[in-house]
């Protein structure tokens, strides 16, 4: 019944109906939908060195995605969205684009083709990644998994089978599970540590990986905006609310320095953590001085939307999927 679902849906999307229901509902609503995109690249069969399939998008793809929306919708920034909300109201039929993280690919793919069709983006920055070779933890332990020699890694009393593509982002699944609920840095850092021990992989010196500070400034000329999504990507409800403020109070010092303006928009990493943020999390976050932060929880913007829980729609090959998703719960 799920295929079938799925199907009509595809359908619908390639026969115009969807289209006249979009119209039908966006040119009433005053809401807002905002997507969340990660990576934009072209993954070969076997090459899972730092993005998933789960969070990537071929450029191809995306210069698809693009056209097609900015065909049916008012492309606005986050900072607009927010001010508006702040004033009472939402723009019709508007759409915020989003990145997490802060690959180099959304300079050199993603980029391009938003300026092509004029339409701008917010990109949340892990501020201790950019401008060096380091990776995010959980791209770390990817790589490293992928790039042992062993045929398998026991982890808290369970072998995990390595070896080929399959079994790789399995156990990067359940391992990064792992990390997710570990309870401060220095514990995640060490269990990192014992991995790479084990693993007899070297994680130093990954290039061309996460963006250069000089990528950023050359978006922020073209209207791109940059918001803060912590120092090292940590699960924030699983810390202490002193190590919660750091991760968030410096991450935002950090890009100020290199932008020399005001950071005021926020993004909570590690959205498939059961929890990746709470109210205290939610309550520290504007203590440090954001104005807006966004989720990884599905949903549709509108006037009664928190500032500090926006919802946003993950977006991956099957955007045709998300917007009759988008559409079902609109309507």
């Amino acid at each position: 019944m799920k295929i079938v679902k799925q199907i009509i849906k595809f359908l619908l999307v390639y026969t115009g109906v969807i289209d006249l229901i979009h119209y039908f509902i966006t040119s009433r609503l005053p809401a807002c939908i905002i997507w969340r995109y990660h990576s934009v690249l072209d993954i070969k069969d076997g090459d899972v060195l730092y993005a998933s399939p789960s969070i990537t998008v071929s450029p191809k793809e995306f210069e698809r995605q693009i056209r097609y929306l900015s065909k049916r919708y008012n492309i606005i920034s986050l900072d607009e969205l927010v001010s508006s909300i702040k004033r009472g109201c939402v723009p019709r039929n508007s759409l915020v684009i989003t990145f997490d993280d802060g690959y180099r690919d959304n300079y050199l793919y993603a980029y391009p083709i938003l300026k092509k069709y004029r339409a701008t983006a917010t990109i949340y920055l892990t501020a201790n990644c950019i401008g060096t070779n380091k990776m995010v933890w959980m791209h770390k332990v990817l790589y490293m998994l992928q790039k042992t020699q062993e045929k398998g890694i026991e982890v808290k009393g369970k072998l995990y089978q390595l070896g080929d593509r399959d079994n790789v982002l399995k156990a990067c699944k359940i391992i990064g599970g792992m990390v997710k609920g570990m309870k401060s840095i220095k514990e995640r850092d060490e269990f990192l540590d014992d991995l790479i021990k084990r693993l007899k992989v070297n994680v130093e010196g990954v290039d061309n990986l996460m963006l250069k500070w000089e990528d950023v400034l050359a978006m922020k000329k073209d209207g791109f905006s940059f918001g803060g999504h912590t120092l090292t990507h940590p699960n924030l409800p699983s810390l202490s609310r002193e190590e919660m403020r750091k991760e968030i109070e410096e991450s935002k010092k950090v890009i100020e320095e290199r932008l020399g303006e005001p950071v005021i928009l926020f993004s909570y990493p590690n959205g498939g953590a059961t929890s990746h943020y709470n109210e205290v999390v939610k309550e520290v976050v504007q203590e440090c001085g954001y104005v807006n932060a966004t989720t990884s929880d599905g949903g549709v913007v509108d006037t009664n939307s928190a500032l500090y829980a926006m919802p946003r729609w993950g977006v991956d090959n099957l955007l045709d999927m998300a917007i009759g998703s988008v559409i079902e719960k609109l309507n």
